[in-house]
Parts: structure tokens; C-alpha cells; sequence
């Protein structure tokens, strides 16, 4: 039975493209030295901008880039308050 591997952070995939980007060693090196297989590499280089942009808004310490699944909520919500 295979399983998941751990969750990379945002700042350790950011680490990881920018050793990509220099070019000094192959994808492979970087995956080994980052403990992580190649596929898993390729995501985040794929990704590379919605990854960039969420480390500009400070988004850090979560795995994962989703969005809420009811976002209109908090704006409803502070609607209600600001009408009661």
C-alpha cells in the first residue's frame, strides 16, 4: 500500500526554485537534498507564479494554495454586523 508523503511548505518549495532557476545542479540533486521525489519537485515548478504571488501576500505557513470554498461568506457576514 503506497502512501502520501509529507506536505511541503510554501517556503520550502520557494527554496527550491530558486535552486532550480540557478541552474547549478539538476532537478534531481535539488529533489534528493530537499528529501523529496522528482515528481514532487515538478508541481511547484509548474505552479512557479501562484506560488511566487502567495509568498508576496505573505501567505507562508500553509501547504496548501486553495480557495475558501464559501469566500462571499466573511463579506456577507460583516455585512450582517454592520447592518444589526
Amino acid at each position: 500500500m503506497s502512501s502520501k508523503g509529507k506536505p511541503v511548505s510554501i517556503d520550502t518549495n520557494l527554496q527550491a526554485l530558486d535552486e532550480v532557476d540557478k541552474r547549478a545542479k539538476s532537478k534531481t540533486q535539488i529533489a534528493k537534498e530537499f528529501g523529496v521525489p522528482c515528481i514532487t519537485l515538478s508541481i511547484p515548478l509548474k505552479n512557479k507564479d501562484a506560488l511566487r504571488n502567495a509568498h508576496g501576500n505573505c501567505v507562508r505557513s500553509r501547504k496548501h494554495l486553495r480557495a475558501p470554498n464559501h469566500s462571499d461568506v466573511k463579506a456577507t457576514l460583516f455585512m450582517w454586523f454592520k447592518y444589526t
